[in-house]
C-alpha cells in the first residue's frame, strides 16, 4: 500500500488519482497533515480530539525517527497519514475548498489568495485557527460559509475560561476526596499503631518507633488526628508505654549494678592477661549494648512527653491528658532524666500547655509539685535558652492560678531562678521579655515577691539591663515598664530606691523611643503615676524630661492616665516658686 504513491485506493477497492489541487505525496509514501505550532497544553487538548476530525494516523516509529532526523525542528507540527486515510483527507480538503470558494463568491472578497496560502510549499494542508479549539471544531466543519466571524475570539476565550473553571472544580473535588480517603487510611494506621504500642512484650526499640509515629500524628494542625488518637485510646497507650519502659529501665539499671559487682569479684580471680583481655572486650560490648538501650529508654520518655504536650494543645483534651495519668508521667520523666535538656524543654512546654486549663493548673501547683520540677529543669539546663523560655512560660501560667500559687512559686525560689536566667541570656530578647513577664505576674499578686525582686542581689539591675540591651524591642520595653508599674506600688522608701537605681530614666527613655506604641506609652504612664506620688519624685521625673513625653502620650495614646500625670508634673515644676513666695 505504501509503495503506490501516484494512485490511491478508496474504500470500494478502486484506484483513484489524487485531486489536481492537492500535490502528490512526498517520497516517504505518506501525506503529512500540518498544523500551526501551538503550546503544549493546546497540543494535548487537540491530540485528544483529533480522532473526531480525521482518522487516527498510523505512522511507524521508524518513519517518525527518519522524519525528525531529516526535517529537524520546523515551525509547524506534522502528523503523518497513511494511504488508508487518504480518502478522508481528500474529502476534508475538497469540502474546505468548496466552502471557501462559496464564501468568497458570495461576499465579493479578494481573499482567494488565502486558499492558496492554506497549502504550504510541501503540499500539506494548513488547518485554520478554529480547528485548534475543541469546542468550535465540530461547529466549524458543519458550516458552509467562511468560519471566521467577528465574535469568534471572544467565544473561544469564554470557552477556555469555562474549561479552567471546570478543571479547578474537578481538582477541588478530587482533592477533597483524596483527603477523606487519606484521613480514613490514616485512622486505620493510628489504630494499628496504638494496638502495637499497648503490647507489653515490645522492646524499647519497637516502642520508640511506634511512639515516634504517634507523635507525628499529634502535630496535625486542624486537630482531627489528635481527636482520633484520644478516641482510640492513644493517651492511655502513651502513658502505659512510658511507665512500662520506665520500669524496664530501672530493672535494667539494677541488673547492671549486680553485674558490675559480680565482674569486680571475677576480676580478683583472673589468672592470665589473655583471659583478662578477652573478658574486657566482652564487657565493653555489653556496655555498648546497654548504652543503646538507655538511649532508647530516654527517647521513649522524650517522645511520650512531646506527644502529651501536643495533645494538650487542644483545649478539649487537657482534662483527658490529666485523667489518663499524663501529667504524673511528665513529672516522673523529668525526675528520672534531669540532664536531658530536650526532655526538660518538652516537659516544661507540656506543663505550660496543661496550665491553660484552670482545673489542671491548680492540680499542677498543689498536687503534682510542678513548680519545683520546672525550676529544677531550668537549673539543670541553665545554658539552654529553649529550656529557659519554656520554663518561664510554664511559671507565668502557673502564677495565674491565684495569690496562693504566686506565694508558693516565689517561696520555691522562682524569683532567683528567673533573675539568673535573665543575667545568663542577656542577648536573647525573647528570654528577657518572658523573664520580665514572670516577675510581673509574681509581683502583681504577692507583696513578698515584690520585696524579693527589689532586695535580691542584682534584681533591679537585671531588669534595667534588659531594657537597656534591647531598647529597640517594644515588647521588652513594654514588659519592663509594666513590671516597674507593679514594683512601684510600695512604700515611699522603696520608691526612692527604685527611682535612684535608674528605673526612672529607663521608663522615660522607653516612652521617648517608642512614641508610636500605645502599649509602651500606657505602661510607661502607669509606672510614672505609681512612682511620682511625692513632689520630690515628680521633680526627678521632670529633670529627666518626662513632661514633653507625657504630653505626646496624652495627645496620641492614653489621655486619661497621661493627663493625671501632666497635672502632677506641672505642680512639681512650679512647686518651688509657690513655696518660696
Amino acid at each position: 500500500m505504501l509503495g503506490k504513491s501516484n494512485s490511491q485506493i478508496n474504500r470500494g477497492g478502486e484506484k483513484t488519482m489524487p485531486p489536481s489541487d492537492v500535490p502528490a505525496a512526498s517520497s516517504n509514501n505518506s501525506v503529512r497533515f500540518r498544523f500551526p505550532r501551538m503550546d503544549s497544553m493546546k497540543q494535548n487538548r487537540f491530540a485528544g480530539k483529533r480522532s473526531e476530525r480525521i482518522r487516527e494516523p498510523s505512522v511507524s516509529h521508524e518513519e517518525l525517527e527518519n522524519y525528525s532526523e531529516s526535517e529537524g525542528n520546523n515551525s509547524v507540527v506534522e502528523y503523518g497519514i497513511t494511504e488508508a486515510g487518504i480518502e478522508d483527507h481528500e474529502h476534508l480538503s475538497s469540502s474546505f475548498t468548496s466552502s471557501m470558494n462559496s464564501s468568497f463568491n458570495s461576499t465579493g472578497s479578494s481573499l482567494s489568495s488565502g486558499l492558496r496560502d492554506s497549502f504550504n510549499s510541501h503540499g500539506a494542508l494548513v488547518t485554520p485557527r478554529p480547528l485548534l479549539k475543541d469546542k468550535m471544531s465540530k461547529a466549524w466543519l458543519k458550516e458552509s460559509a467562511f468560519p471566521f466571524r467577528k465574535d469568534d475570539d471572544d467565544l473561544v476565550e469564554l470557552n477556555e475560561e469555562d474549561d479552567e473553571d471546570d478543571e479547578e472544580d474537578a481538582i477541588t473535588t478530587a482533592t477533597a476526596g483524596n483527603r477523606e480517603r487519606t484521613i480514613k487510611a490514616t485512622s486505620e494506621k493510628i489504630g494499628q499503631t496504638i494496638y502495637a504500642l499497648k503490647d507489653p512484650d515490645s522492646g524499647p526499640m519497637k516502642t520508640a518507633y511506634y511512639m515516634s509515629r504517634l507523635r507525628a500524628w499529634t502535630l496535625d494542625e486542624d486537630g482531627r488526628y489528635r481527636a482520633e488518637i484520644a478516641k482510640l485510646g492513644g493517651l492511655e497507650a502513651i502513658v502505659s508505654a512510658m511507665w512500662t519502659q520506665l520500669v524496664a529501665y530501672e530493672a535494667e539499671l539494677l541488673n547492671e549494678k549486680e553485674d558490675r559487682a559480680r565482674e569486680s569479684k571475677m576480676q580478683d580471680l583472673k589468672k592470665s592477661d589473655h583471659t583478662a583481655g578477652t573478658e574486657d572486650d566482652e564487657g565493653s560490648l555489653e556496655e555498648e549494648e546497654d548504652d543503646n538501650d538507655e538511649i532508647y529508654f530516654m527517647r521513649i520518655q522524650q517522645l511520650g512527653v512531646a506527644s502529651l504536650a501536643n495533645m494538650a494543645r487542644d483545649p478539649s483534651l487537657c482534662a483527658a491528658v490529666d485523667a489518663s495519668g499524663g501529667t504524673k508521667s511528665i513529672g516522673t520523666a523529668m525526675d528520672k532524666f534531669p540532664t536531658n535538656a530536650n526532655l526538660q524543654e518538652k516537659a516544661c512546654d507540656a506543663i505550660g500547655t496543661l496550665a491553660r486549663n484552670r482545673d489542671v493548673r491548680e492540680k499542677l501547683v498543689k498536687e503534682y509539685n510542678a513548680v519545683e520540677q520546672v525550676l529544677n529543669g531550668m537549673d539543670k539546663a541553665a545554658d539552654d535558652v529553649y529550656v529557659q523560655r519554656r520554663g518561664c512560660i510554664a511559671l507565668f501560667r502557673l502564677a495565674t492560678a491565684g495569690a496562693a500559687a504566686c506565694k508558693a512559686i516565689g517561696k520555691a525560689g522562682a524569683v532567683e531562678v528567673v533573675l539568673s536566667t535573665m543575667r545568663n541570656h542577656l542577648d536573647d530578647a525573647k528570654t528577657q521579655r518572658l523573664g520580665c513577664g514572670v516577675l510581673k505576674a509574681l509581683a502583681k499578686r504577692c507583696e513578698a515577691n515584690k520585696f524579693r525582686i527589689c532586695v535580691a542581689k542584682g534584681g533591679l539591675s537585671a531588669i534595667i539591663e534588659a531594657m537597656k540591651r534591647h531598647e529597640d524591642d517594644s515588647s521588652v520595653q513594654e514588659e519592663g515598664c509594666r513590671l516597674f508599674g507593679h514594683l512601684t506600688i510600695c512604700h515611699l522608701e522603696r520608691k526612692f530606691s527604685i527611682a535612684r537605681s535608674g528605673a526612672l530614666d529607663r521608663i522615660i527613655l522607653a516612652m521617648k523611643r517608642h512614641t508610636d506604641s500605645s502599649k509602651v506609652q500606657l505602661a510607661g504612664c502607669v509606672a510614672l503615676l505609681n512612682l511620682t506620688t511625692k513632689v520630690e519624685l515628680a521633680q526627678m521625673a521632670n529633670a529627666h524630661g518626662a513632661l514633653p513625653v507625657v504630653r505626646h502620650a496624652a495627645k496620641e495614646h492614653c489621655p486619661g492616665q497621661a493627663r493625671k500625670l501632666i497635672t502632677r508634673l506641672r505642680i512639681a515644676k512650679y512647686a518651688p516658686i509657690v513655696f518660696m513666695g
